[in-house]
């Protein structure tokens, strides 16, 4: 009981609430959706899901123990509209991303702008009556973006989800979400998204994890780059993110969740890695970025300084890294980085 408690008030306030409004999208699965409009309500993307829907979605699959595997396929294709300045300036900010490529093309987005047009859509996964998620036992575990051509402000978008498997491995039920991210006139590809949420001790508790990668032998770095974080990230990057969890913005309520305190977005501290490889690898122009992808392995507290390890280039022109916190402990594993 108490742990439901504290889950109950970790996901109370995950997102605002707002109204859902009717869609073009498609579903495979015959369950409905909402629309995400890139519209700016005080700074963030205005989320289709509520703290209503996520709670009694919490509460009723909270005895789930199997995902079902007919949402293999799963598609939802929407029109997200178009990409407004102060949304990708908002996400630039809260990710310490000063790069000077903003002051001779001022109306590029952050490569990781990716991340916040495809996180309404998770939701909405998440809330489906008929997959049976079993949201206290689900963490994100990977996540890893392909870049084709960078975001503009201006630029009018489309997102396209596919769940694309739900397998078991040891640790439990593996579900991965494929995203392809367009613009919504022209088709042109700007990029793909894949997310792995792991459902732990769910599904048959068997087969292999094909996920990662293997654990590399110990190399020595090439290259050790600082990253300083802010008191204020997390609350920063919630508004620009819209991902509202309680777990980033109240100490109170993380502790309740048994944390020592509020923890760091995982995806702020890979967008901030990402930064950092894009300065030392390409001389800031992220452009060049053609791959970057993590497991998320521990959380990161607001104001600490995590360190950016770079190993070499492998034989495929993978450049593999990984970061660790103030303590030596990996936050981020199995990081591979690709440019063009």
């Amino acid at each position: 009981m108490i742990l439901l408690c504290r889950r109950v008030l970790i996901l109370l306030n995950v997102s605002y609430v707002n109204s859902i409004v009717p869609h073009s999208g498609t579903n495979s699965t015959g369950g409905g959706t909402g629309s995400l409009m890139l519209k700016e309500k005080k700074g963030h993307i205005e989320m289709p899901v509520s703290n209503s829907q996520l709670f009694w979605a919490m509460l009723r699959n909270r005895n789930s123990r199997s995902l079902n595997r007919e949402f293999i396929g799963h598609t939802v294709e929407e029109k997200v509209g178009v990409v407004i300045e102060a949304l990708a300036k908002n996400y630039a900010a809260a990710t310490n991303d000063n790069n000077s490529i903003y002051r001779k093309e001022p109306d590029l987005a952050p490569p990781l702008f990716l991340s916040r047009l495809v996180h309404p859509f998770l939701l909405e996964l998440l809330v489906n009556k008929d997959l049976h998620m079993n949201i206290l036992r689900m963490v994100h575990g990977q996540q890893s973006f392909s870049f084709v051509k960078p975001i503009r402000i201006g630029d009018s978008i489309k997102v396209k989800m596919v769940v694309s498997d739900i397998r078991d491995t040891p640790a439990g039920e593996l579900m991965e979400i494929d995203f392809d991210i367009a613009n919504s006139e022209s088709g042109e590809l700007y990029g793909t998204a894949r997310a792995g949420l792991m459902v732990r001790g769910s599904g048959a508790g068997k087969g292999t994890d094909k996920s990662g990668k293997e654990e590399k032998a110990a190399v020595e770095p090439l290259h050790r780059i600082e990253i300083k974080t802010d008191e204020n990230q997390a609350l920063r990057y919630a508004d620009a993110s819209g991902d509202h969890n309680f777990i980033h913005k109240s100490n109170f309520l993380a502790k309740l969740a048994g944390l020592p305190r509020t923890i760091l977005h995982g995806m702020c501290a890979l967008a901030m890695t990402t930064n950092a490889l894009a300065d030392k690898l390409a001389d800031g122009d992220f452009r060049r970025l053609r791959e970057v992808g993590v497991r998320f392995s521990a959380p990161t507290f607001p104001g600490q300084t995590i360190t950016l390890l770079i190993f070499p280039t492998d034989d495929n022109g993978v450049i593999p890294f990984e970061v660790v916190n103030h303590k030596g402990k990996t936050i981020l594993k199995n990081g591979n980085v690709k440019l063009g």
